[in-house]
């Protein structure tokens, strides 16, 4: 049954400087995007020229988030995540004082940005596997409720403050503010004090890191994805979910210039009304689950992301199209937030990182795809099909849940018996074949209290 609680917990002052230090670094990215993109349009005009930055960056971030997995499991990732903001500071830095200079050289603009995108893969390694070390075992579900609820805000936020200071202080403003987020968000991660080092790398204490050791551990965070059906079953719905809601990016400007003719603020204002529905499902879940399960929040969540994409084509004017997109960000958070707590905190300490990791690559790497072949889609079947085939994948999708092993006693068990439900019913995905399995298992149940 959902957990109730008579009073709202304390979350305590580590997430809160790690969600201060984030929020930061969301307003700066997005204040990042405008600001690049204004700058490179502003001297080549190209919009072909964005592409030759964002596909390789996108790319390279994608494909080193489950390369850089182990590091998490092996290293305090308090750590890594003060290494990976420190490191996007000084690139973000290095792109605000070549504009400040006026020295425009694409390669090396490429060449930051993908340095840019290897700390923002470093941090999204350990991400979401350091929360459960910041809180209490029974407020996780809390925490990655407002951990979903700030990220949009940042998003709304930096679009705003990216705009207005493109207009007054131009880009190489906005690329050294993103660069003074960055300042805070390396500021914020120093002040933690919890201890977020993985059981795993206190038994590997004092032993050399080496490559092989690395690829040894990379192999373990598959096998576990892989050998744990809950685990698998997530990340092949997620992947086939994003492949499905992938053409939404492009189909949504499509939607406003060429079946709309509206101008693009408003498409501003239908990606806001997906960041304040997002902010709306994260705030509305606690109370929701009191009444609903868990377990058909998401399925609800996700049937109705899909419904609200099916209806957007013959939407029009202002109010009805927000009105979806609204819903589309409320059903995607509340079907996500489960989803993403009930794994987490069954995830092994030892694991979490790298498990996590392989299996957020998973979940992404289709999306590409579907974005590639949208502008097909529309140029062959119109945006009314290609949005009905889009939203209804969604739907039928939902259903798709069901046929996770366990899915209604795993997403509507409490945290206690979530923490411990992979090592009970799955415990051959994490012996390690050497003699550790039993011991390691033993460590992995350690959490703050």
């Amino acid at each position: 049954m959902p957990r109730t609680s008579t009073s709202p917990p304390q979350l305590g002052r580590d997430f809160w400087l790690y969600r201060l230090g984030q929020l930061a670094s969301v307003v700066g990215d997005s204040c990042n995007k405008l600001a690049l993109a204004w700058w490179i349009l502003g001297e080549t005009g190209s919009a072909a020229t964005m592409a030759t930055i964002i596909a390789p960056v996108t790319f390279v971030q994608l494909l080193l988030i489950p390369l850089f997995g182990p590091i998490g499991d092996r290293f305090s990732r308090k750590h890594v995540a003060l290494i990976s903001d420190a490191w996007r500071f000084g690139t973000a830095l290095v792109l605000g004082l070549m504009a400040l200079r006026g020295y425009f050289n694409l390669p090396i603009i490429v060449a930051v940005a993908l340095l840019h995108g290897v700390g923002s893969a470093l941090f999204m390694s350990v991400s979401q596997s350091i929360i459960p070390q910041l809180v209490r075992r029974e407020h996780v579900e809390l925490a990655i409720q407002k951990d979903q609820a700030i990220t949009p805000v940042g998003t709304i936020l930096g679009g705003v403050v990216g705009g207005v200071v493109v207009s007054w202080l131009g880009p190489a403003g906005a690329l050294l503010i993103d660069a003074g987020t960055y300042f805070i968000a390396t500021a914020a991660t120093a002040s933690i004090s919890a201890v977020t080092t993985a059981p795993s790398a206190e038994s590997a204490n004092g032993q050399m890191y080496t490559v092989r050791a690395w690829f040894n551990e990379l192999k373990e965070g598959v096998r576990v994805v892989t050998s744990v059906p809950i685990e698998l079953g997530v990340a092949v719905l997620a992947g086939l979910l994003n492949l499905a809601i992938a053409p939404l990016d492009i189909s949504l400007a499509y939607f406003v210039k060429e079946a709309q003719h509206q101008p693009a603020w408003l498409l501003g204002l239908l990606e806001t009304s997906m960041s304040i529905g997002a902010i709306i499902g994260a705030m509305t879940l606690g109370s929701v689950q009191r009444w609903v399960r868990r377990s058909t929040i998401v399925f609800i969540g996700i049937a109705a992301s899909g419904v609200a994409i099916m209806v957007l084509p013959w939407a029009r004017g202002v109010l009805f199209p927000s009105t979806m997109l609204l819903l589309f960000g409320t059903a995607v958070i509340a079907a996500n937030i489960p989803l993403k707590t009930q794994t987490t905190l069954a995830m092994p300490d030892a694991f979490r990182s790298r498990a996590t990791s392989v299996r957020i690559f998973i979940g992404a790497i289709a999306a590409p795809a579907g974005i590639a072949v949208t502008g097909w889609l529309i140029s062959t079947f119109g945006l009314e099909t290609t949005l009905l085939v889009s939203g209804g994948s969604v739907l039928a999708l939902s259903f798709a849940v069901f046929l996770i092993p366990n899915y209604r006693v795993f997403f509507d068990a409490d945290a206690d018996v979530t923490s411990r439900f992979y090592v009970e019913h799955y415990p051959e995905a994490f012996s390690r074949g050497g003699g550790e399995g039993p011991a390691q298992i033993g460590k992995v149940l350690e959490v703050p209290e």
